[in-house]
């Protein structure tokens, strides 16, 4: 039984293309560059949908009878990719995608004093008021113990004072007793005295003895 010839369909058979390409993240956008040597413009196309995968189909017809060639390549791009403005060149066989980055969404600027002072006035006038009687209770009863504090250390330092002074009868004492004890000295040296010349004056009379003894043996005459 002879064979069957083979059909054009499997001499049709494609067989699959997997393209070098390069992956570039750039400043403000990336790069997606594919070789497909042996490809026309026409012979694939490109799609992108909205979860950012980015799809690559194409097919070729061999020469030389090879066979037929099929590309289909699919890229996950980065969620900072701006979908809606990629774009496309091929030259050289090279295949040439620009992908912009999304702007990074700018810091919000910092309140104005103006708007600080307006977020502050918006407290409820019942709590404000709430807060500053109660303050008002604290500074009083803050201001009432100091008070006490003060009057009980005044009533200290005058009682410490007043123990501490003498008696007036004790001071007149003191400044009486040296006087005493003066005149005492004073009289003592008085009579010593006194004694002194009484003594020296007896001595002199005993020596010489009397004028009227004297007088003969002196050439007195009477």
């Amino acid at each position: 039984m002879a064979s069957r010839p083979e059909s054009s369909a499997a001499k049709a058979a494609a067989a699959d293309f997997d393209p070098v390409y390069e992956w570039v993240d750039g400043d403000g956008s990336y790069l997606l560059r594919l070789n497909l040597p042996g490809f026309k413009k026409e012979d694939f196309r490109v799609h992108v949908d909205p979860a950012g995968r980015l799809t690559i189909l194409g097919h070729r017809t061999a020469d030389a009878g090879d066979g037929n060639v099929r590309l289909h390549r699919v890229f996950q791009l980065p969620s900072t990719s701006d979908l809606d403005a990629i774009t496309g060149r091929y030259d050289a066989n090279v295949l040439t995608l620009t992908v912009p980055k999304l702007p990074s969404a700018p810091a919000p600027p910092p309140p104005s004093e103006n708007e600080a002072s307006d977020a502050v006035g918006d407290e409820p006038t019942d709590k404000k008021s709430k807060v500053s009687q109660e303050a008002e209770r604290l500074i009083e009863a803050v201001r009432a113990r100091l008070q006490g504090r003060h009057k009980q250390e005044t009533a200290k330092d005058q009682t410490a004072a007043s123990s501490k002074e003498p008696p007036a009868m004790k001071v007149d004492d003191r400044k009486q007793e040296p006087k005493a004890a003066e005149k005492v000295v004073k009289g003592d040296d008085d009579q010593d005295h006194k004694e002194k010349l009484e003594y020296e004056a007896a001595t002199q009379r005993e020596k010489k003895g009397c004028w009227k003894e004297r007088a003969p043996e002196e050439g007195f005459k009477w």
